[in-house]
């Protein structure tokens, strides 16, 4: 029998989305790291997605994704259900 874990869901305050580009890849990057549900606010530079992960996880799987993404910083990071 496979155990599985309740979604969780996050949201990230991100410094330098501008453009759909920008969202773009942003939601990609996280996408390939296993986020899921990801929707990008440009106008707020908030970003939401759920997760398996506890939010220790979730923040050193975060600060991976932004190593190589200069032109972003992220601000917050929180759980929100």
């Amino acid at each position: 029998m496979r155990n599985f874990k309740n979604m969780e869901k996050y949201e990230l305050k991100i410094n330098g989305m501008h453009c759909n580009a920008c969202k773009i890849l942003v939601t990609e990057e996280l996408e390939e790291n296993g986020f899921q549900n990801i929707e990008v606010n440009l106008n707020e530079g908030l970003v939401v997605f759920s997760d398996t992960d506890g939010l220790i996880e979730v923040e050193n799987k975060v600060k991976n994704v932004f190593i190589g993404l200069d032109q972003y910083k992220v601000v917050d990071i929180k759980l929100i259900s």
